[in-house]
C-alpha cells in the first residue's frame, strides 16, 4: 500500500463508513481518528483500527441494529493491518480506551454505592454520623444536668428519712430510675424527630 493511498479526505472516509460527515467530525473531536500532520487527511486503516479499539462495549446492540439497517456495510480491514507495527498514535488509543473503561467502571461503582447507601439509610440500617454525635451530645447534656441537680433535690428528702439505710437505697433507686426514664424518652423523641 502506498503512502498516498493510506490517506483520504474526511468526506471519503465518511463514505467508506457509510455514515454522515458529522459523525467523522465527532470521531476526530473525540481523538478516535488518525490524521496526517495537517489534520486534513484521514489515515483510514489506522483510524478504523482505533475506532474499533475505542468502541464502547455497552453499545454493541445499537451498533448491530444500525449495521443491519444499512444497505452497505463498512469494509473489513485487510489482514495486513494486523501485522503492521503499532504506531505511537495507535498505542495511545489503547490507553484512551482503558482510561475510558476504567473511568466508566468507577462511575458505575460509585453510583451503585450511592444507591445502596440511600437504600440502607431509608431502612434505618445506616445513620448519619453527625446525627449520632448530636444525639449523644444531647443525651450527655441531659444526664449531666440531672446528675448535677440530684444532690440538691434528693438531699433534703434523704435527710427526712432519718438514716434508714433501706429507705435511702429505695429512694436513690427511684431517683435514678426517673433520670433513666427521662433519658429514654428524650432519645425516643430524638429518633421520632429524625424519622420525620
Amino acid at each position: 500500500m502506498t503512502e498516498q493511498s493510506r490517506f483520504e479526505s474526511r468526506a471519503d472516509f465518511a463514505r467508506r463508513l457509510n455514515c454522515k460527515r458529522s459523525y467523522v467530525t465527532a470521531l476526530a473531536a473525540a481523538g478516535r481518528l488518525v490524521l496526517d500532520e495537517s489534520g486534513a487527511q484521514v489515515d483510514w486503516q489506522a483510524s478504523m483500527e482505533r475506532i474499533e479499539a475505542t468502541r464502547d462495549p455497552s453499545k454493541a446492540a445499537t451498533v448491530a441494529r444500525h449495521a443491519a439497517a444499512r444497505t452497505q456495510t463498512a469494509p473489513v480491514v485487510p489482514d495486513e493491518a494486523q501485522d503492521a507495527p503499532e504506531s505511537p498514535d495507535r498505542g495511545s488509543a489503547g490507553n484512551q480506551t482503558a482510561g475510558y473503561q476504567k473511568a466508566r467502571a468507577m462511575r458505575e461503582t460509585y453510583a451503585a454505592m450511592s444507591a445502596r447507601l440511600e437504600y440502607e439509610r431509608a431502612i434505618g440500617k445506616v445513620v448519619v454520623v453527625a446525627d449520632v454525635r448530636a444525639a449523644i451530645a444531647a443525651s450527655d447534656a441531659l444526664i449531666r444536668q440531672r446528675l448535677e441537680a440530684m444532690p440538691d433535690i434528693e438531699a433534703p428528702q434523704i435527710a427526712a428519712l432519718g438514716g434508714q439505710e433501706h429507705a435511702i437505697r429505695l429512694h436513690l433507686s427511684e431517683a435514678i430510675e426517673r433520670i433513666l426514664a427521662d433519658l429514654s424518652r428524650s432519645i425516643e423523641l430524638g429518633e421520632n424527630a429524625n424519622a420525620s
